[in-house]
């Protein structure tokens, strides 16, 4: 087994379409996963209040649905939206996808240790934001697999790891 210090697990790997470049990554403590976890919901909760702002300027939005009026009221449409919705949809897209509860860039800000770009500090967030979506998205997926590695596991496979005590091993 490995240590159970989140700091002693490390590992180095390549950043995607640029050669010779390498970012060397960390395991994640409980608290990074938490910061990383309240960062996407403080997000989620923006967006969400930005939608019902939307909702109750009732302007109107037209549709080229068939079955739909020439023009529906913002209300009625994001009211539909919300609706459709159900709670085991947003738990079944947040099984089949991890990161949609985790903030990328806090991810990226605790699980990057150092990279091969000099003048680029990995924890700076204005760095961070300028990375494109592909490195982005790479660095995140790494750091949280090397962090949570059941969450990457099929529903039955983190079921047979629970029921039979065993860990997965997070040694590079």
């Amino acid at each position: 087994m490995g240590s159970p210090f989140t700091s002693a697990i490390q590992e180095t790997i390549p950043i995607p379409n640029d050669p010779g470049m390498s970012a060397l990554i960390r395991k994640l403590a409980p608290r990074h996963l938490e910061a990383a976890a309240a960062a996407q919901q403080r997000q989620a909760i923006q967006a969400y209040r930005e939608i019902l702002a939307l909702r109750d300027t009732d302007a109107p939005v037209k549709s080229d649905a068939p079955a739909a009026p020439a023009t529906t009221s913002t209300a009625a449409v994001v009211d539909k939206a919300l609706a459709d919705v159900t709670v085991e949809e947003i738990k079944a897209a947040r099984r089949s996808d991890p990161m949609l509860s985790y903030d990328r860039l806090t991810l990226i800000q605790k699980g990057v240790l150092s990279w091969t770009y000099a003048d680029k500090d990995p924890k700076d967030l204005e760095v961070l934001a300028d990375l494109d979506e592909e490195t982005r998205d790479y660095l995140s997926d790494r750091i949280l697999r090397l962090a949570r590695p059941k969450l990457y596991l099929a529903a039955d496979e983190a079921e047979a790891l629970e029921k039979n005590g065993s860990r997965l091993s997070t040694e590079a």
